[in-house]
């Protein structure tokens, strides 16, 4: 969300992220996996801001300039994960997100020492000057206790 002056935008979580593959994927069989070996395999995403996709590009060692190609680009993380674990697709998830999948087996973090930490701002953004009504409140602080719980240490 770009800052505005009629807007209040308040973080809630920064959350760590990183890249995620079915087990069993061919690039676990691999050592020392770099960044732009994901591409190959189609690399799904929620959407991401053109600026972020650029900066995630040359991370993985793209020409200067080309943005992240994005083979899907989806906000159902369920659709994301079953996907992941059902072809090849490469997804890039906060750990919160895939943590369930991870636990049991089914998805496995990349590792991805040329990297640097990844991770998802969430944020809370509302009119400038404006009180919530309560159920939209009651959704915040909810929000708020699972942000903590969610973000390590």
């Amino acid at each position: 969300v770009v800052s505005a002056s009629d807007l209040a935008i308040r973080r809630v979580a920064r959350l760590p992220a990183g890249f995620y593959v079915r087990a069993g994927h061919p690039l676990l069989a691999r050592s020392g996996v770099k960044g732009p070996d994901l591409v190959p395999y189609g690399i799904a995403s929620v959407r991401v801001p053109e600026a972020v996709q650029v900066g995630l590009g040359a991370l993985l060692g793209l020409q200067d300039g080309l943005r992240l190609p994005l083979a899907v680009e989806c906000d159902d993380l369920s659709l994301l994960r079953a996907l992941a674990m059902s072809t090849d697709t490469v997804i890039a998830s906060t750990d919160a997100g895939s943590a369930a999948d991870v636990q049991a087996g089914r998805l496995v973090r990349l590792s991805l020492p040329d990297l640097p930490p990844l991770f998802s701002d969430m944020a809370a953004v509302s009119l400038q000057g404006r009180s919530h009504a309560p159920m939209a409140q009651f959704a915040l602080d909810f929000i708020d206790r699972l942000a903590l719980a969610m973000v390590p240490g």
